[in-house]
């Protein structure tokens, strides 16, 4: 939203008061931060709910996983609001969504390069989920929700591109 409002000239009424620019970035960051993340706590309870109630399956740690998709909100948040700093709104909006993409498309070829025994293609899952960590984040999610007893039973789980065996490491996620 900044590009637009620099251009609509709101900007201009805003930042005529005392009011530092980074300061205003801060706040709409955090106040969309603030919106995305309690979206996605009620959206995950509200899913966890009903497929508790069909099928009386509740996740091993529904907390971890939306406080990992949370996160996941937010990097994209950080990109898009970054982005709309220099690009117009729809724009950042875009490239934020098709980074996303890319970045999960990139995680998928990692985990079939790591099935496959492919070193190098392997490298580009793990490449991508250091520059755009979204991927990983949701990796993470994916093992909070996942019935330990399914991962048991599955042969094929580190190279699976929906199931995750492990959860997030802490040096990953510092």
């Amino acid at each position: 939203t900044l590009a637009g409002e620099t251009e609509s000239g709101i900007a201009l009424a805003v930042l005529a008061r005392p009011i530092r620019r980074s300061a205003l970035l801060l706040g709409k960051w955090l106040g969309l931060g603030i919106f995305g993340t309690g979206f996605v706590v009620l959206a995950g309870l509200a899913q966890c709910l009903v497929v508790w109630a069909t099928t009386e399956y509740w996740p091993p740690d529904p907390a971890g996983a939306l406080a990992l998709l949370a996160a996941q909100t937010t990097v994209l948040l950080t990109l898009a609001v970054l982005l709309s700093t220099a690009i117009s709104p729809m724009a950042s909006g875009v490239v934020a969504v098709g980074l996303f993409g890319a970045t999960w498309i990139a995680g998928v070829v990692g985990s079939a390069g790591e099935t496959l025994g492919n070193e190098a293609v392997a490298r580009v899952g793990d490449v991508s989920r250091m520059l755009l960590p979204t991927d990983g984040l949701w990796r993470g999610a994916m093992n909070s929700i996942q019935d330990p007893n399914l991962l048991a039973q599955t042969i094929v789980t580190d190279g699976h591109p929906f199931l995750s065996a492990s959860g997030l490491t802490i040096p990953y996620l510092a």
